[in-house]
């Protein structure tokens, strides 16, 4: 009894815990470690997400070439090694921002083509994404 009581005053001094915890079952712990994952690899997505509107946003302002990476992280509030977690090299960020145009382009297209409009509203309407007056 003495020996634990010790036990107990060391670790409160140390900051130690006393032992397990017994309010958490094997399988709490399991769900909060998946859910932590899962928030993680959410977070992950945002941020390459949001790495790809802020490069898009700059190659328009000021070109690819004069775009840097620095740049990129400058305006996403992180360093650039922690952009080339997202992407390896900077040509894998223009593609990015290349397939998430393209995939834009094929959303309003697909709008387009199915609306009621007539031929010559729909070609007006499909120069207008070309010329990127309505993305």
């Amino acid at each position: 009894m003495e020996r634990e009581l010790r036990r107990g005053i060391q670790a409160s001094i140390w900051g130690e815990a006393q032992g397990p915890r017994h309010d958490h079952s094997h399988a709490d712990v399991r769900q909060d470690g998946r859910n932590m994952r899962a928030e993680k690899k959410s977070k992950e997505k945002d941020t390459h997400k949001l790495s790809i509107e802020v490069a898009e946003r700059l190659f328009r302002q000021i070109g690819f070439q004069k775009t840097t990476v620095a740049d990129i992280a400058r305006e996403l509030h992180m360093s650039p090694a922690n952009v080339y977690r997202f992407f390896a090299v900077k040509s894998e960020i223009n593609e990015a921002v290349c397939m998430d145009l393209l995939g834009k382009v094929e959303v309003k297209t697909e709008e387009i083509a199915a609306s009621r409009s007539t031929a010559t509203q729909r070609i007006t309407k499909l120069d207008r994404v070309r010329r990127k007056d309505t993305l």
